[in-house]
């Protein structure tokens, strides 16, 4: 058969708007111009003239076209008809686009490429109608019988003839918007045409050849005569020769009744079309078929389709496509406060805009917000993607400044965030740790985020010395720089006034000190004293007092003359001039505490020695 169809050239370069995924990977644009026409198209078939042959050639399209697909948006398929020459610079397809909108260009896509693909052209699905009565039977799905016809279906044909009076096949499919029906079929006898009817009643008309030419007939029923309503179809003849002839006849609703706009012979190029109400009876749709008197009025049908007709018809043309860059940013998210997210616009070699303004394939961020990127590639395609990124808050993590505690204490280390998850340098889990030995001390706090923040802390301890050195009746501390609390250990109890270094017994007993030093304080071991009262015979010769003294002390002397002081000894200390019946005032601050001994210089001098007990 030969069509009337519109053509498909190809011309320049789109940007593909949607983007194909594998395995298919080849496009080509379909611009369908109805720009001129006030009506739109609804489920119109469209024909394209394409050229296949170059892609099989380069191994772009399956041999058979078997990958070829069409689409509106690269998802969903359109339905679509191979009609002829695969493998041809000028393959005919029919494809079903489901809507063109008045006044209007729109684009349907070509996809192909994928070698695995197999065929799904269906000339069932594209047209409104189509049988080329294939098979052993009459397709029942497409076609009523009305009447007791004669009729067999072989090879690829239809024979039809009456039975008894004007039996005939309808179509299951009903039209109310103007449609192009195309058949091919031959007569042998005049009574033999393509049938046109209204919804559920035998009223229809059927065109066929009188004595004189192609008319038209009307028949109310499937039993009664029939009656000429156009005795012809100027210019289209048709001939009792078994001579198969495409037809074409383009047929609508005029309000309620039928109106035939064009017939046509195309074999023989012979065109009626002056459009032509038929108003013998009315409706609101028709169906089409085919018609025969009688036996003996035999016709041989070979195909038939019907498709939407536009008086108007687009304009198509081809256009290469380039793909649209993939920018993908990836799904909103979030990181902790303390991260620096890059954002990859990827396709390398492309331009960018950032919502920023900046021009750059990565973006940086670091604070809360939705960013966005736009991608020109190479072929002046763009694509934009973004993204809204937020930022958890860190824990907040204080074990406090370094610390110095008194040797034999703890401190109390709280990470704080209670429910968090804790992990401590000595690998306790726990939020709060207690520790007395010195050394670096951290945790690492994860919070309900995922989140991790972490502190340190040094820990000092504290130690005093707390051994004391004694000197005949005198113990001294060897804690220097301290505060000193002296007590007797035989009732625990402080000794009053004795808070320095050094403590001098004045009685046998036992000893120690309290020492208080950085904050700490400790208490040294208890000495014991049991040299207290060990004086020379003599000392009745010198009355001194206080003994024992913080340096400042009075000696009285029945001789007088020089006196020196020594320690134990016998080192001299001092020499001193003193005067017997009077209290003479020595100045002793500046030795140590401990024992000192005063005699008279004089040689061969009868006179003892004297205890001075300096206590500090």
């Amino acid at each position: 058969m030969a069509f009337i169809s519109s053509g498909s050239v190809l011309t320049g370069q789109i940007c593909m708007p949607c983007q194909i995924n594998a395995p298919w990977q080849h496009s080509k644009a379909i611009i369908i111009d109805n720009s001129t026409n006030t009506n739109a198209l609804t489920n119109y078939q469209v024909l394209l003239t394409i050229d296949t042959q170059t892609p099989i050639g380069l191994g772009e399209m399956n041999p058979d076209g078997s990958d070829v697909r069409f689409s509106t948006d690269c998802s969903n398929d359109l339905y679509y008809w191979i009609e002829s020459g695969i493998n041809t610079a000028s393959t005919q397809i029919w494809v079903k686009v489901p809507s063109v909108a008045s006044n209007s260009i729109d684009t349907v896509y070509m996809i192909y490429g994928n070698s695995a693909a197999t065929a799904v052209s269906n000339a069932d699905s594209t047209f409104d109608l189509y049988d080329t009565f294939d098979g052993s039977s009459l397709d029942l799905t497409k076609w009523e019988v009305r009447g007791v016809p004669i009729y067999t279906v072989s090879g690829g044909e239809l024979y039809f003839s009456g039975n008894s009076n004007w039996e005939y096949i309808r179509s299951n499919v009903n039209f109310t918007q103007p449609v192009v029906i195309e058949e091919n079929h031959s007569n042998v006898g005049p009574s033999f045409g393509l049938v046109l009817g209204y919804t559920g009643t035998d009223s229809r008309y059927t065109f066929r050849e009188g004595s004189f030419g192609l008319g038209c007939t009307y028949d109310p029923d499937v039993s009664g005569g029939n009656a000429w309503l156009d005795d012809t179809y100027p210019g289209v003849p048709l001939s009792y020769t078994p001579v198969y002839s495409d037809y074409s006849v383009v047929a609508g609703m005029n309000a309620t009744v039928i109106q035939v706009q064009e017939f046509c012979n195309i074999s023989t190029s012979n065109c009626n079309n002056v459009p032509t109400d038929l108003n013998t009876f009315n409706g609101s749709s028709f169906y089409v078929g085919f018609s025969s008197y009688s036996a003996g009025y035999e016709g041989y049908v070979r195909s038939i389709r019907v498709r939407k007709h536009s008086a108007i018809l687009p304009t198509i043309t081809l256009e290469n496509v380039a793909q649209h860059p993939v920018v993908d940013l990836g799904v909103d998210f979030s990181v902790c406060a303390d991260s620096l997210v890059t954002l990859d616009a990827g396709n390398a070699g492309a331009t960018y805009v950032w919502n920023n303004l900046s021009t750059n394939q990565t973006l940086n961020v670091n604070t809360a917000g939705t960013y966005h990127v736009t991608v020109t590639n190479g072929a002046s395609c763009s694509a934009t993607d973004s993204v809204a990124v937020g930022f958890n808050p860190l824990p907040v993590v204080n074990l406090g400044v370094d610390t110095t505690i008194c040797n034999g204490s703890s401190l109390l280390l709280n990470a704080q965030n209670t429910g968090a998850d804790y992990l401590w340098s000595n690998n306790a889990t726990s939020q709060t740790i207690s520790v007395s030995t010195p050394g670096n001390y951290s945790v690492i706090v994860t919070n309900s985020f995922g989140c991790e923040n972490t502190d340190t802390l040094d820990l000092n301890v504290f130690t005093i010395d707390n051994t004391t050195t004694t000197n005949s009746l005198t113990i001294t501390s060897n804690a220097a720089f301290a505060n000193y609390q002296w007590l007797n250990c035989s009732n625990n109890q402080p000794i009053a006034g004795e808070t320095n270094m050094s403590y001098t017994a004045a009685i046998n007993g036992s000893y120690a000190v309290i020492i208080s030093q950085m904050g700490c304080t400790d208490t040294s071991a208890c000495v014991s004293i049991n040299s207290v009262g060990v004086e020379n015979n003599e000392v009745s010769e010198f009355h001194i007092y206080p003994n024992p003294s913080n340096g400042s002390v009075f000696v009285e002397v029945t001789v007088s003359g020089k006196y020196q002081v020594i320690d134990m000894m016998g080192k001299i200390i001092s020499i001193h001039q003193l005067y017997s019946g009077t209290p003479n005032l020595l100045e002793l601050q500046h030795i140590l505490p401990g024992v000192y001994f005063i005699q008279k210089l004089d040689e061969g001098s009868s006179v003892g020695k004297g205890k001075i007990v300096i206590s500090k």
